[in-house]
């Protein structure tokens, strides 16, 4: 059987945003069109030339190979039913169809709750930034086999979150940490047979990071989402930075207020629009998605949508409509993107649950390519909900899968504050997943 990695982490692939918005004849929205880039496969993260299979770069691990082929699920499951804390991640798959089930088969990396894993373009490795500042590195090969590269490396950062080059053979690391505590942009090689990374350096310092993402299209830029970027306090939230020094190119503010705190970041197919989280609790100002436009070098701020308690955030492949989840909200929220060229967002209000509601959603990863483009899978406490972009400004719940009973995903309800108080720092309910491309 052929396999395909997605990003389930939640990150998935990367198109090139083109494409019907129509359904074809099966009834798959957008039919086989383009996809967008991210994490390893979307929203930035590295990148895919779309259906067709063409690589955006050149590189050992930048074809993202066929469209339509059964995908690899990370999982991660960081407590036992007793609640301890365990490396235990569960590999999952998802059919070509949208089938999601677990495979039964277990492996031990750095357990992780406050980020996603990102897979590279062809799906052949995953990056995980695990809980204790580790990096974990993860193979999969041609028949969907799971190897352990690294449980836990570290050369000196501590890893917030990762993004995957569209080359496949470099990685950024982002420490969230304060600029004096290593906090910044670390650039890492992997190794073409291996999959062994290696330290390349250093290239920006940041405070307070939510991530980064690549581009599409465009290998010499970086956009970080951080609180403050390589310049120090600029008034900015998001960062256009030169990917081979960290230079900063230019910057603008995606929020009205200086005491927000970015939790994730997602850019859309065409590279021109990033959308923001805000989840400050203390600033006194709504929490919502925050948008900034990117033009070649420029950057300049967007709108602003109000959402409760948001944390992950996924771009439709059409770059009409965004998935933020609310955790203390029990919801998936919709921001429409009313116009992709001025940023002008929309609170559209939750998608509305098919069964049970969400309880305690978190992270997500989006689909870009093939038959299931434009699905998105989203943790939450006791199992995986499918979501599908219409592709044309909506969103409908397909339902959730269940997870096993003998490990836990979320170990409590509740953790004393929201998500960017003192639950985003605890973890206690959040866990990760990931699609592949293999």
């Amino acid at each position: 059987m052929g396999w395909l990695a997605l990003c389930a982490a939640l990150w998935v692939g990367c198109d090139d945003g083109g494409g019907d918005k129509s359904s074809d004849d099966t009834g798959d929205v957008a039919g086989d069109g383009g996809g967008v880039g991210g994490d390893g496969a979307d929203g930035g993260d590295g990148g895919d030339g779309g259906d067709g299979g063409d690589p955006v770069v050149d590189g050992c691990r930048a074809d993202p190979g066929e469209a339509d082929k059964d995908r690899v699920v990370l999982v991660s499951f960081p407590y036992t039913p007793d609640l301890d804390q365990v490396d235990v991640w569960e590999i999952w798959t998802l059919t070509t169809d949208g089938s999601l089930f677990s495979t039964g088969e277990r492996i031990e990396v750095d357990r992780l709750t406050d980020s996603r894993p990102v897979f590279t373009p062809d799906g052949s490795l995953a990056l995980i930034a695990g809980e204790d500042g580790d990096l974990g590195v993860v193979s999969v090969d041609e028949d969907g086999g799971v190897t352990v590269v690294e449980s836990h490396w570290n050369p000196g950062f501590y890893a917030g979150s990762v993004a995957v080059d569209p080359s496949g053979e470099r990685a950024w690391v982002v420490d969230p940490n304060f600029q004096e505590s290593g906090g910044g942009i670390y650039e890492i090689s992997l190794d073409c047979e291996t999959g062994m990374p290696a330290l390349v350096g250093k290239i920006a310092t940041s405070r307070l990071a939510a991530g980064v993402v690549p581009l599409p299209g465009r290998t010499d830029r970086l956009a970080l989402a951080a609180l403050q970027g390589p310049e120090g306090d600029t008034g900015a939230d998001v960062h256009l930075v030169d990917a081979s020094n960290g230079a900063l190119v230019a910057d603008a503010p995606a929020f009205s207020h200086r005491d927000s705190f970015p939790v994730d970041v997602a850019g859309s197919p065409s590279g021109q629009l990033v959308l923001v989280t805000d989840g400050s609790s203390w600033s006194g100002e709504p929490q919502g998605v925050g948008a900034v436009r990117i033009d070649g070098d420029t950057v300049t701020s967007g709108g602003f949508a109000e959402v409760f308690d948001p944390a992950a955030i996924v771009i439709s492949p059409w770059a009409d409509l965004a998935l933020v989840t609310s955790p203390f909200g029990d919801a998936i929220e919709m921001v429409g993107i009313v116009d992709e060229a001025t940023g002008e967002l929309e609170a559209l209000g939750p998608v509305s649950p098919l069964g049970s509601r969400p309880g305690v959603p978190t992270w997500m990863q989006g689909i870009t390519r093939g038959m299931l483009r434009g699905m998105v899978l989203v943790v939450e406490a006791e199992g995986i909900r499918q979501v599908q972009f219409d592709g044309v400004g909506g969103a409908e719940d397909l339902g959730r899968v269940d997870t096993p009973l003998g490990l836990r995903q979320h170990p409590l309800r509740h953790c004393g504050a929201t998500m960017t108080g003192l639950i985003f720092w605890c973890g206690q309910h959040k866990r990760a997943i990931n699609v592949g491309r293999a």
